[in-house]
């Protein structure tokens, strides 16, 4: 459930203010880093309760974040005659980067007990603590090499071509996320845990094959296959 308000709030409060966004991206750039800041302190020297169930626990869960890579992997797939795609496609980099920021409170805050699981060589990991730990590295550097290509200075660095070949790892990154966010919820789901723990779990779900299905037909329609179909139906 905290996932859906995360989208949600993030859906609206990315059309308030794209014009604002495009404009000054650092001043969003520099809100996203304080608001990781607060979450650490938080942490460290704690917090209202309400500050942190209505706010932070949606930057520990990585909630915020990962609605951001929605909006972005999503305006991604649509069609490019699409208003929402024309709407918030100038602002997909920045987007990007915002979310980027707000997935490092997020890894901070997980990143000591996988280290100490890491040192210990294992020893008391489970199978699933192994998997997420490896999943997670991936998903790190991944975020690292996307994030830093997606500034506006690197990438007048970077050939055209370059600059999308690394720009492609967005999707496997995205779904890497997903599958993440699978493993961690699936065994509450199996063994009957909350209804909103469930009710995230689906909607994961529901985003996660949605997507693959839309990245399908966009590339089959980059490709001209759909197109190659549709005149053979039509003769």
């Amino acid at each position: 459930m905290d996932f859906l308000i995360a989208l949600f709030y993030t859906s609206v409060f990315t059309v308030i203010f794209k014009e604002a966004i495009k404009r000054h991206p650092l001043v969003f750039y520099l809100l996203g880093a304080a608001l990781v800041g607060w979450y650490l302190y938080a942490c460290a020297y704690g917090a209202p309760v309400l500050v942190w169930k209505y706010l932070l626990t949606f930057i520990k869960k990585c909630h915020l974040a990962t609605s951001f890579f929605t909006i972005v992997m999503f305006i991604g797939v649509l069609s490019p005659s699409s208003k929402i795609r024309l709407y918030l496609n100038p602002i997909r980099s920045e987007l990007s980067i915002i979310g980027s920021i707000l997935a490092c409170g997020h890894v901070i805050g997980y990143v000591s007990p996988f280290i100490q699981h890491i040192r210990s060589g294992f020893v008391e990991a489970s199978p699933k603590m192994v998997a997420m730990i490896l999943l997670s590295f991936v998903v790190v550097v991944m975020l690292a090499v996307l994030t830093i290509t997606s500034f506006t200075f690197v990438r007048k660095k970077m050939t055209a071509r370059s600059w999308k070949h690394v720009q492609r790892l967005a999707y496997p990154f995205f779904l890497l996320i997903f599958i993440h966010a699978l493993l961690y919820l699936m065994p509450a789901v199996l063994y009957g845990s909350r209804s909103s723990i469930n009710l995230t779990a689906a909607l994961y779900s529901v985003l996660f094959f949605t997507y693959i299905i839309l990245r399908s037909i966009r590339e089959l329609k980059e490709c001209g296959v759909i197109s190659a179909l549709g005149i053979s139906h039509n003769r």
